[in-house]
């Protein structure tokens, strides 16, 4: 029993200040993409014990993402890159808005 209370009704404040950027720069950190290729080679290729094979570098993928979400963020910050991307741009640049 919610007590009458409708979730419906529930008001969320206006945004201001910093917080005001939020929409923004989430826009921006789901718009971070990274090329597949770049991070596979990273990836480990076996986990069993007293396994031969490359166990790769999860740290530095990890990182890359991380890298990637920053620089996404940044351009967004700096010029809107992934909110407003400038009309010349290619589809696929529009869609990825965080290469350059």
């Amino acid at each position: 029993m919610t007590g009458g209370v409708d979730s419906g009704a529930v008001k969320t404040p206006p945004l201001v200040g910093d917080m005001a950027l939020w929409p923004r720069v989430r826009q921006a950190i789901y718009a971070t993409a990274l090329s597949r290729a770049d991070v596979q080679w990273r990836f480990p290729e076996c986990h069993k014990k007293n396994c031969g094979a490359d166990h790769g570098d999860v740290d530095f993928v990890v990182r890359m993402v991380l890298d990637g979400v920053a620089d996404s963020v940044l351009k967004e910050l700096l010029c809107r890159a992934v909110t407003e991307p400038d009309d010349g741009e290619p589809i696929r640049a529009k869609a990825i808005a965080g290469k350059s």
